[in-house]
Parts: C-alpha cells; structure tokens; sequence
C-alpha cells in the first residue's frame, strides 16, 4: 500500500458532482472568484473571496450546498492547521453573487 494521500477537505461531507462523481476524485482543484452581475469582486482583507471549482470547472460543494475554499481570517490571511497547511471549510457567498460551474456562460 502507497502512502497515505492528504485530503484537503477532510472532516467535510462534500457533495457529489452534477454527474454523481466524488469531488475529491476530480482533483487538482482550481479556484474560481465571487463577482457580483457588475463584475466587482470581493476581498476579505487582501485576499480575494473565493471557491473551488474541480478539474470539470464544476464548483466544490458540502453537502447541504455551501461553497467550499481556503479559510481565511479577518485580515485575508490564511487560516493555517497545527502542521502548517491551509484549512479548508465552507465559505459565505459575498451578497449579490452566486455559484457556478467554470465553463457556465452569464
């Protein structure tokens, strides 16, 4: 048996993709950015409001729904576990934007 494979989202009940496939299986993730109809982007500090979308460019979601992402705290810095490494958990939906699928047209 080969080496453990970490789970970037473990600990989250994931939903699976519009084709019923594990998210978790359609890796690398990418990430796609909250933009409201006029465009404007959100930021939370410096960094950019975000969610994962998987290789399909089909967005990553928990089970009941919720975009999933890199934490980050009030500052915009990454929220970081006891070994160093980003965490990962739902996230809010800035006001006036929504989640779609990468190769969805407006």
């Amino acid at each position: 048996m080969g080496p453990a494979v970490w789970d970037p989202a473990s600990g989250l009940e994931l939903a699976p993709t519009p084709d019923g496939k594990d998210p978790r299986r359609r890796r690398p993730w990418g990430s796609a950015v909250f933009a409201d109809a006029e465009g404007r982007t959100f930021r939370r500090g410096l960094a950019l409001r975000q969610y994962f979308i998987d290789r399909d460019g089909n967005p990553v979601l928990t089970a009941d729904g919720r975009p999933v992402h890199r934490l980050v705290d009030e500052q915009g810095q990454q929220v970081l576990d006891g070994e160093g490494r980003p965490l990962i958990g739902a996230v809010e939906i800035p006001p006036g934007c929504r989640v779609r699928a990468h190769h969805e047209r407006e």
